[in-house]
């Protein structure tokens, strides 16, 4: 993510085609305004890799004792929306297998 050409890393706890909620271990500077972010992240399934980019914006934070959670309203094109939604579908499929893979265990 970056604000003024300036990187900040997190890791996606949560993410869907309109927002993505963010762990980060401090908070960067204009979240809590309606500063634009550029948004850009690598998500991964299998061997299947899906580049994301476009804008967004802060929507709300919440300190925790060891960083923030936030999130952030995305702006996107609708070939990154499509992304998203392929890399849900796939992700959701690899859920399922693994499921039904510890059910099989338990049996």
């Amino acid at each position: 993510m970056f604000l003024n050409a300036r990187e900040f890393a997190g890791d996606i706890l949560d993410i869907s085609k309109n927002s993505v909620k963010i762990f980060m271990p401090s908070l960067p500077p204009g979240t809590k305004g309606d500063n634009e972010f550029k948004f850009e992240t690598k998500l991964s399934v299998g061997h299947d890799v899906f580049e994301i980019k476009g804008g967004a914006k802060a929507l709300r934070n919440e300190e925790k004792s060891d960083g923030y959670e936030v999130v952030f309203l995305l702006s996107l094109q609708k070939d990154q929306e499509q992304k998203i939604i392929e890399y849900i579908q796939k992700r959701q499929i690899e859920l399922i297998r693994e499921f039904k893979s510890l059910k099989e265990v338990a049996s």
